[in-house]
């Protein structure tokens, strides 16, 4: 469905952050579709039965500062901030129908954490499921919101109260009335959904106060460190060289007669007398015949 056809009602007239007779249209945002599973969202105590609000003490106020997201730690909610204004005809616009997650801040008014009472609000569900504030109902005092700011810090509100008002009689001066003091409201469908009239039949508010800031916790950068000796040690001075530091080569071997035997001298040659031959033997004599 387009968001022009979640319709919020009554039509009511309320100062909001110090805008006066400022029309409003926040009742019950009409679904064309609700939650098809047989589980119901948690419903809070019914507005009569809901304790009162502004009983407790806040701390100092913000300056102004866009929030950009909001969180719920004890229904698991952590959910994008948009911007929404007024529409032509004096709703208050809501955030689109296909995104269900996305929740919403009206930025004409107070920003949260500034004095007054800033207003955020999303869909309880969809064609397709829970939205973001599905669970909304589930949230009791002493709980709570935390939102997120442009300016770093965070702005953490205790919740005072958690009722469920009927969209035919919206106490638009308890929910949006000015107020002196850091203030929250979070706002969504309640009741029961009536098919045959395509949405719910009231609203779902949880009243908070300013009762604690976070400021920004991301470390600066470090500086760059100033070189000086004994920040960066010097390079090591290149060996000089000696001739203790670096050993002369071992010299050749000088020759000596006593290092290098001399050769065997040749065998000196001497003739052996030779023996003379016998004398032949005279020959025998002829004997005479």
């Amino acid at each position: 469905m387009a968001s022009s056809s979640y319709r919020v009602l009554p039509r009511v007239k309320a100062p909001l952050a110090g805008l006066t007779t400022l029309g409003v249209l926040i009742g019950a945002w009409m679904m064309a579709e609700g939650v098809r599973a047989q589980e119901q969202p948690p419903r809070p105590p019914a507005a009569g039965d809901a304790r009162s609000v502004g009983a407790g003490g806040t701390i100092a106020p913000l300056p102004a500062s866009r929030p950009v997201r909001i969180r719920i730690p004890a229904i698991q909610v952590e959910a994008p901030l948009m911007g929404l204004s007024l529409l032509p005809d004096g709703s208050l616009d809501v955030p689109p129908a296909d995104v269900p997650q996305l929740a919403g801040w009206f930025q004409d008014g107070t920003s949260p954490g500034a004095v007054g009472t800033a207003v955020t609000a999303g869909h309880l569900d969809s064609a397709t499921g829970p939205a973001v504030f599905y669970r909304l109902g589930a949230v009791r005092p002493g709980q709570t919101v935390e939102v997120d700011r442009e300016d770093g810090r965070t702005a953490v509100f205790t919740v005072d109260n958690v009722e469920l008002v009927p969209g035919d009689a919206f106490p638009d001066a308890k929910v949006y009335g000015q107020s002196d003091r850091p203030e929250l409201r979070v706002i969504t469908c309640g009741g029961t959904y009536t098919r045959a009239t395509g949405g719910y039949q009231g609203n779902t508010v949880v009243y908070a106060r300013l009762t604690d800031v976070r400021e920004p916790t991301a470390a600066s950068p470090s500086p760059a460190p100033s070189w000086s000796p004994t920040a960066v040690a010097p390079p090591s001075p290149a060996p000089s060289w000696s001739p203790t530091a670096v050993a002369p080569p071992s010299p050749a071997p000088s020759w000596s007669p006593t290092a290098v035997a001399p050769p065997s001298p040749a065998p000196s040659w001497s003739p052996t007398p030779l023996t003379p031959p016998s004398p032949p033997s005279p020959p025998s004599p002829v004997p005479s015949w």
